[in-house]
């Protein structure tokens, strides 16, 4: 059976504690009893020390960093500003020590599931990405501390309460992920000081370790930090994760030996010809009769049975094996179809998902699947048909390209050592919206198609296989041409017939 705790949170109180505890006891004649109020503010000014004295409570405390467990709540605290990004005289200052030392506190324990609160007087940083326009506070917002975000990540406390900004902000909860299982949400709460609205509020919490974590069922909305802030250390080299945080490396660790996963003795395989791909443009294979549209280094097919009308695949004219591989002036190329696809797919009401699985290719080929703009939580609908598969998703940050986040690997061949990218599957269903999983064992090779034509998405169960959809070429043609047609008016490629075959 679960035991609710009821605490009350304040702002700034500024050495107001009169109003402070008059209003304590108003609330919790009203709505009590609360087992403990703890301030996330300015609880001094200068020259309150004498009205201190005269109601201050045993209870109380002024530790810069800590654990404590509390009426059953496990709680972490870290006072004053981050002494790197802040000069002030008049905080506490707290640094990379202080900030781990607490990590460090709470996970050393192996069954850590994480902590009931994190009490802080800064924001973490980036605490509004993911967040809906409208509930984002107006104005310029702190750009806070990613030492609270890293600390965040690591901890998974239950609610993030603080003081500094003296605005009251309540995000939408936010799911946490460790280890790939799930977990529960998190809460970010930013508090008003004692002369504005909504200073002090009341609480009910379930402590964490009451939870079924077996039952939890995860938060449709993903976390604001960025995840591999998880895989580093603040001490002793802050600036050396900051500088690695977006780069996955794939190699193994310096110093250790590589493992040689090929059998040496075995021949060179035979000379590359392009007849053997079925998707370069030249060879005798391609399909012509499902090309959209052709520009100079990349080209535009109708899918072979189609999850959805409009299904596409764009690909490179020449044979590279994934997108990672391409010239620069073809990811240009790439970017132009994608944006005129998106222009397309908007006047007719839809959005395009865009995936890659570079796994068990051999030509590089990006999808293009069409869902109505009206189908919501199409992120977190793969986030857990990834972990149901034992994969993890990794955001990418806005504006940054595939290539500059995947790092190449070092294999051994007959010919000397090379380097190659590593398998992955990218998805992207918007410019500001794009994930990628590195592929380390097994994958599902339908795994896109199999998700958007889940229930949770497209619900077209009976098409999650491109076999059972496969339709004569007389019809292929056709919705070919009726495709090439509607899109004209947005394609960039200006040279392509009306209704050719």
């Amino acid at each position: 059976m679960t035991s609710k705790k009821q605490i009350l949170v304040c702002g700034s109180i500024n050495g107001q504690f009169t109003e402070l505890f008059d209003k304590i006891k108003k609330v919790n004649k009203k709505s009590g009893p609360f087992s403990a109020a703890y301030c996330v503010g300015d609880f001094f000014v200068k020259g309150c020390e004498a009205q201190w004295d005269k109601v201050k409570l045993a209870g109380y405390s002024k530790g810069n960093r800590g654990i404590l467990k509390s009426n059953g709540l496990k709680i972490a605290y870290l006072s004053g500003v981050d002494g790197e990004t802040n000069q002030s005289d008049s905080h506490v200052q707290f640094t990379p020590d202080d900030v781990q030392f607490i990590r460090d506190s709470c996970v050393k324990n192996a069954d850590f599931k994480g902590v009931d609160l994190l009490l802080t007087y800064e924001w973490p940083s980036e605490v509004v990405n993911h967040e809906t326009r409208e509930n984002v506070p107006k104005g310029d917002l702190p750009p806070g501390s990613d030492k609270i975000s890293w600390l965040s990540l690591h901890i998974r406390p239950q609610y993030i309460f603080s003081g500094k900004e003296n605005i009251f902000y309540a995000r939408r909860p936010y799911r946490n992920y460790f280890g790939g299982t799930k977990e529960h949400v998190s809460r970010f709460v930013s508090l008003s000081g004692i002369t504005g609205t909504k200073w002090i509020s009341a609480y009910n919490i379930t402590p964490l370790d009451d939870i079924d974590h077996g039952q939890i069922i995860p938060n449709m909305f993903d976390c604001p930090f960025n995840r591999q802030l998880l895989e580093f250390d603040l001490v002793p080299s802050l600036k050396e994760s900051k500088a690695q945080q977006f780069f996955y490396d794939t190699n193994p660790q310096r110093g250790q030996k590589r493992k040689k996963n090929f059998d040496e003795k075995k021949k060179r395989g035979p000379a590359f010809d392009v007849n053997d791909c079925w998707f370069c443009l030249s060879s005798t294979n391609v399909e012509k009769h499902l090309v959209v549209t052709i520009g100079e280094e990349m080209y535009v097919v109708l899918a072979k049975g189609c999850l959805t009308e409009g299904h596409l695949i764009i690909l490179p004219v020449g044979h590279h094996h994934s997108s990672l591989d391409l010239p620069p002036s073809a990811e240009i190329e790439l970017e132009k179809f994608k944006k005129s696809l998106r222009a397309y797919f908007k006047s007719i009401n839809k959005i395009p998902i865009f995936f890659e699985r570079s796994f068990k290719n051999f030509h590089c080929q990006i999808h293009v699947i069409p869902i109505p703009d009206d189908v919501q939580g199409v992120k977190p609908v793969f986030q857990d048909a990834g972990e149901a598969e034992g994969l993890e998703f990794l955001d990418l940050p806005p504006g940054v390209p595939l290539k500059d986040v995947l790092k190449k690997k070092l294999i051994e061949t007959p010919s000397g050592n090379r380097e190659v990218n590593p398998p992955f599957f990218f998805l992207e269903m918007s410019e500001e919206c794009r994930m990628v999983i590195i592929i380390q064992n097994k994958f599902p090779l339908d795994f896109g198609r199999q998700v958007l034509a889940s229930e949770d998405i497209l619900n077209l169960p009976d098409r999650d296989s491109w076999k059972s959809c496969v339709v004569s070429k007389e019809e292929e043609t056709a919705q070919t041409v009726k495709f090439r047609n509607a899109f004209k008016p947005f394609n960039f490629v200006k040279d392509d017939d009306d209704d050719s075959d």
